[in-house]
């Protein structure tokens, strides 16, 4: 459902499967602990999710609040067409989506 690793400073998420209300609070949780790590910037890799309800929209949009409000850089890789719902829910100058995990690291210009 989730796991992450790390490229100097920024840290890369990837999120797989189902995220609705019944993943939301295992996700949430995982997120925060990574939240206390002190990064530069987070990835959000959306390549192997196949469905995102309300819920999920809801976790991602605090997600992106939190790291604004600590000045850390959020991006978006393989953002397909299920996923395009969440671009109305966060304010797209807050976030950048790039096609690739690559052009997602190439942007923190590591």
């Amino acid at each position: 459902m989730i796991s992450h690793y790390t490229r100097g400073s920024v840290c890369i998420i990837s999120l797989q499967g189902r995220i609705t209300l019944n993943e939301t609070s295992e996700i949430e949780l995982y997120l925060t602990a990574l939240l206390n790590m002190h990064f530069e910037g987070i990835v959000l890799n959306f390549a192997k999710v196949i469905h995102l309800d309300s819920s999920g929209i809801g976790l991602i949009t605090a997600l992106s609040r939190k790291l604004m409000k600590k000045q850390i850089k959020l991006v978006f890789c393989h953002f397909d067409t299920v996923l395009n719902e969440i671009k109305s829910a966060i304010p797209t100058e807050t976030v950048s989506i790039y096609d690739t995990e690559e052009e997602a690291l190439a942007s923190f210009q590591l």
